[in-house]
């Protein structure tokens, strides 16, 4: 049983040839480690349900191979990183019941690739960018 794990081992980023990532239902999971950023082969990463997850690493944004990334029910995620639009490849970004979110990157709009933004029951988000 893994729901007490608070962080994820360094040695986790060294599995460069990772295309798909799921890890979901860790509930006491808070941060990502910075050597996440070495998944460069990452196209899918699924974070769901994480209620302790407080924010993602501006890190993530080197991950420019990532075309989906699902952030669903984590509930305590406020903001994201200001360098998302570095994720130039995203089509997918699904952030319901994100219900702390309270703004996103202005420079989300920027994402030319960004098909399909879920943004249902983000019951705090009060801005969204300027040129959305």
């Amino acid at each position: 049983n893994y729901s007490s794990l608070r962080s994820l081992p360094k040695e986790f980023a060294n599995l460069s040839s990772f295309t798909i990532l799921e890890l979901s239902n860790y509930s006491s999971l808070r941060s990502l480690p910075k050597e996440f950023t070495n998944l460069s082969s990452l196209i899918k990463l699924y974070l769901n349900n994480y209620s302790n997850l407080i924010s993602l690493l501006n890190e993530l944004k080197n991950i420019s191979s990532l075309i989906i990334l699902y952030l669903t029910l984590c509930s305590n995620l406020a903001s994201l990183p200001t360098k998302l639009e570095n994720l130039s490849s995203l089509t997918i970004l699904d952030l319901s019941s994100c219900i702390s979110l309270i703004s996103l990157p202005n420079k989300l709009a920027n994402l030319s690739s960004l098909t399909i933004l879920n943004l249902n029951t983000c019951r705090s988000l009060k801005n969204l960018p300027n040129k959305f």
